[in-house]
């Protein structure tokens, strides 16, 4: 028997996670393999949902807007990536309070926290699944 590779990648990664929990997860009895069979179908599927909705470049554009709202802001590394430089712009802002540390934390808190949030619900399956297994191998 043959299984037919289709051409685009979101079926392929979605055929296999489909094998995966539909004709290996339930001939596995080793809890180990099993909760590791499960989290790889898991993987796979949020990896298809990746490329569905590839939200790094939303992410961030919407960041640079928010450190480029800013302005200056000390300790921030000019060139470094979004992340870095937002990243830079934090500890800064927890070194050295006053105002200017409360604008760096309302402007860059509601956008990552809203990009956590989103990332967070995108990756819940692939958490569950974590979680669990975790848990059954403590």
């Amino acid at each position: 028997m043959t299984i037919p590779v289709l051409p685009r990648v979101e079926d392929i990664l979605v055929n296999s996670a489909t094998a995966l929990r539909t004709t290996v997860l339930p001939t596995v009895s080793d809890e180990f393999a099993h909760l590791t069979v499960a989290l790889v179908a898991a993987a796979l599927e949020y990896a298809v949902e990746l490329l569905a909705d590839p939200r790094d470049v939303a992410h961030q554009a919407e960041l640079d807007g928010a450190l480029n709202q800013l302005g200056d802001v000390p300790g921030v590394e000019a060139g470094a990536s979004c992340f870095v430089r937002a990243s830079q712009a934090l500890v800064w802002a927890q070194q050295n309070p006053g105002p200017r540390a409360d604008e760096v934390r309302a402007v860059l808190h509601p956008v990552l926290i809203g990009q956590l949030e989103r990332e967070a619900a995108a990756a819940a399956p692939l958490l569950s699944t974590l979680h669990s297994a975790m848990h059954k191998t403590h």
